[in-house]
């Protein structure tokens, strides 16, 4: 959901959306990711960018 209400936030779509299912806003710290090994994110942020364009021109 966007981080302000405005109609030209680009996750006003998702706001609408859920908002028609009647949820409710709840606020949290946000998203973080765990990394337990440095190596293996290294190449997961660096590879999956490619893979899934790869994907998406098919």
């Amino acid at each position: 959901m966007p981080d302000t209400f405005r109609e030209d936030d680009p996750m006003w779509g998702v706001y609408r959306f859920k908002d028609g299912f009647g949820g409710q806003v709840v606020r949290h710290i946000g998203a973080w990711d765990y990394v337990p090994n440095r190596l293996l994110y290294w190449a997961y942020e660096r590879l999956m960018p490619r893979v899934l364009a790869i994907m998406r021109r098919r």
